[in-house]
Order: C-alpha cells, then structure tokens, then sequence
C-alpha cells in the first residue's frame, strides 16, 4: 500500500484532538476518514504505532486488517 502523508497528517489532528479520552475506547477499524477505506487507514494507524508516534494495544488477532485500541500520542506524535 502507498504512504499516504496526507492521510498521516489528519490521523496525527485527529488524535491530538481526540486522545486520550476517557469517555471514548477508539479502535482504528471503527474510524472514518473522508475519501479512505477503512484498510488505508487501519495500516497508516499501524505505521504510526509501529514508529512510536501513537501509543495503542495491537487488538489484531487473526484479522488481516491491522486493528488497535487507542491511547495516546507519543512525544514524537505531538512533535
């Protein structure tokens, strides 16, 4: 899949807006973003949790589809 860097920029917005929330359990598979289907999403939330920008727990299972249950930014993702 190609990186998208628009879509990482609104993902990041996102969660600055968003986390942590205490009311709120935000899985990636459960959030929309104008123009993406849900996989692009799901696997731009993956590279950001796997590049320390999101802190989330890997809910993935035997799903293909990447899957995480949010937490917070990192300092980077704030950077």
């Amino acid at each position: 899949m190609k990186l998208d860097m628009d879509l990482i920029r609104e993902i990041l917005i996102w969660c600055e807006e968003s986390l942590p929330s205490i009311s709120e359990n935000y899985q990636t598979n459960e959030l929309k973003f104008k123009n993406y289907a849900s996989d692009q999403i799901c696997f731009h939330f993956h590279l950001l949790v796997e590049n320390g920008y999101i802190d989330a727990l890997d809910c993935t299972g035997g799903n293909k589809t990447y899957v995480y249950s949010l937490q917070n930014l990192t300092w980077d993702g704030y950077d």
